[in-house]
């Protein structure tokens, strides 16, 4: 498995599972604690690891919370900012017509450019027979 895929998909998702079999069941971390301490080199070794990918998860899941937030942060500054401020000039109804007609634009916008145009080109090969050619 490579180590980026390690790191983004597999610690958070252990992570997660983890804590909430710990919200689900209150022996479970008791029980890995008592396992870390039990002497028994093979439940030492998998209380260890289980401890590693909580505490590796929990580190990736706040490093993607954080990113989040900017996305967030982001987001508001160059979208929800001028439109509040457009909505303050214009009032609610003006607003209301300004969104409407812009969704209208840009969807028109995108069945021009994602439909198939289909054209017709007629090839001649003697007087009495033309084919037309579809594409």
């Amino acid at each position: 498995m490579e180590v980026e895929k390690l790191f983004t998909v597999v610690f958070p998702g252990m992570a997660l599972v983890m804590i909430l079999a710990g919200f689900l069941d209150p022996k479970f971390w008791p029980m890995l604690l008592q396992w870390l301490v039990s002497g028994n080199a093979f439940l030492m070794v998998l209380a260890a690891s289980a401890f590693l990918i909580v505490v590796v998860g929990g580190i990736v899941l706040i490093y993607y919370a954080m990113i989040a937030l900017v996305f967030i942060l982001i987001f508001s500054i160059f979208v929800l900012a001028p439109l509040h401020f457009l909505y303050l000039v214009l009032g609610f109804t003006y607003s209301v017509i300004l969104a409407v007609v812009i969704g209208a634009a840009v969807l028109l916008y995108l069945v021009e450019t994602r439909t198939v145009k289909i054209e017709h080109h007629t090839i001649t090969l003697s007087v009495h027979r033309k084919f037309i050619v579809k594409r």
